[in-house]
């Protein structure tokens, strides 16, 4: 007749304490050899022995300086560089020369300028030699007007006495009256004619001014003689 045989539990308890010393030695190992805190190679570490001082944390790395305050500076008129008189980072001071342009376009610009004002002087000197011709020929009228004025003076100062003793008639005498005040009114006239050709010469060099400084004294040079 069969019967049931029982395990010892002995056994199965001893196994059991094997399996779990097994384990609990595998996680002692385990843990130790786990690394702890950051991986340094030995080449990069330098020892050093602890003393008391100031701890300067310093690191050494590559960076560009960025200005806190940037000016962007800009031309007005256009051209092409010729000369830079400074450099990037070096101080300049207020109204500091920093560079040279040249513009052709500039360049004709001041040329045909410079061209107009020579022309304004030539101008002006066709106007002072005709100015001056006008004058010449004004001085020569009036030296004839005057003698003819002084002939006509003595001419009928002449007549005057001659009447006086009968030896020309009244008419005559008259006729030579006329003549002379004939000659007056001439020669008023042309001295007013010069005065209104001073005056208008005048005013035409006050014109000329604000063009070219180089007519004002030639213009005050002819204001000058008019008033002599």
């Amino acid at each position: 007749m069969d019967m049931v045989v029982t395990k010892p539990k002995g056994r199965l308890f001893l196994r059991a304490g094997d399996a779990l010393l097994l384990l609990v030695a595998f996680g002692a190992g385990a843990w130790r050899l786990m690394p702890y805190g950051l991986q340094v190679d030995s080449a990069d570490l330098r020892i050093a022995r602890v003393e008391q001082g100031v701890f300067r944390d310093d690191i050494v790395v590559r960076a560009s300086a960025q200005p806190l305050n940037s000016i962007m500076l800009d031309s007005v008129e256009s051209g092409r560089v010729e000369e830079v008189l400074v450099e990037d980072g070096q101080p300049v001071a207020k109204g500091q020369l920093l560079f040279r342009l040249s513009n052709p376009l500039r360049n004709l610009a001041l040329l045909e300028r410079q061209a107009e004002h020579a022309q304004q002087i030539s101008n002006l000197a066709n106007l002072r030699v005709a100015q001056e011709a006008g004058r010449s020929e004004h001085r020569r009228r009036l030296a004839d007007l005057e003698f003819t004025l002084l002939q006509a003076v003595k001419q009928h100062s002449r007549n005057q006495k001659l009447a006086q003793q009968g030896f020309i008639s009244a008419v005559a005498l008259d006729e030579s009256s006329d003549r002379l005040a004939q000659q007056r009114r001439v020669l008023d006239n042309e001295r007013r004619s010069i005065e209104t050709e001073e005056g208008v010469r005048q005013r035409a060099c006050s014109r000329w001014r604000p063009r070219s400084t180089a007519s004002s004294p030639a213009c005050t040079w002819w204001a000058q003689r008019s008033t002599r």
